[in-house]
């Protein structure tokens, strides 16, 4: 139980516990068979180059200069996926140096966060992942997509968001939800395992080729 304030009056509120291996929501999966992870470069157009928590500077265009873009095709101009940027690492190091350049001393780890998204080819839909920002953060979950054994569940969640998967036979659930707004579901999906660990295993090797491709270029390596 947890206690919050509503219109003055203090109020008392449930607070469910979660179990990984709760499945009941994967009834109503909605089967989605193209389902395909990407690992994708956040990119911005404009880099904070200010003190950090100063909000009048945050808020200021001088504290917040333009940078150049890379201009190889992508579906999504500030979100590549790795597998886009493979050939085009030059590029991408260009702007990573731009960025850095403005940023020294500090570099800030936000400038060169990851996202795993699982997204359908239409690109109606999307699994978030919102609080895992480098490869190490992601691994856990890659290796029990992998490894799970059927009838066995994941879970993690943060700040608004968590994410359930659940292996059901020949099938990987997954559940995008906001705990924090009455379990509001964002996204309940299914997707045939074998072929969904195929197009993982790809997206994890052009992520690391194009990753590696960023260090030898660049010195540094953040994103791992």
């Amino acid at each position: 139980m947890a206690d919050e304030q509503d219109a003055g009056n203090w109020v008392v509120r449930e607070v469910r516990t979660y179990h990984p291996d709760d499945h009941e929501w994967t009834a109503r999966s909605i089967p989605v068979d193209d389902l395909t992870p990407g690992i994708r470069f956040l990119l911005k157009g404009t880099v904070y180059t200010g003190a950090p928590n100063d909000s009048a500077q945050v808020k200021s265009a001088a504290f917040n200069p333009p940078v150049s873009l890379p201009t190889f095709p992508r579906q999504d101009v500030l979100r590549p996926t790795a597998s886009e940027v493979l050939g085009h690492e030059d590029e991408l190091a260009d702007y990573y140096r731009r960025v850095t350049e403005l940023t020294e001393p500090r570099r800030p780890e936000y400038n060169y966060w990851l996202r795993l998204s699982l997204e359908n080819a239409s690109r109606s839909m999307e699994v978030n992942f919102p609080w895992w920002d480098r490869l190490a953060d992601m691994s856990e979950f890659m290796t029990w997509l992998r490894t799970a054994p059927t009838g066995t569940g994941y879970l993690d969640q943060d700040q608004g968001w968590m994410i359930r998967a659940f292996r059901s036979e020949a099938r990987l659930h997954f559940l995008d939800s906001d705990p924090e707004d009455h379990e509001r579901e964002v996204l309940n999906v299914s997707v045939a395992r074998p072929d969904f660990l195929h197009r993982l295993e790809q997206a994890e090797r052009d992520a690391r080729q194009v990753i590696a491709g960023l260090k030898s270029r660049l010195g540094m390596d953040p994103w791992s």
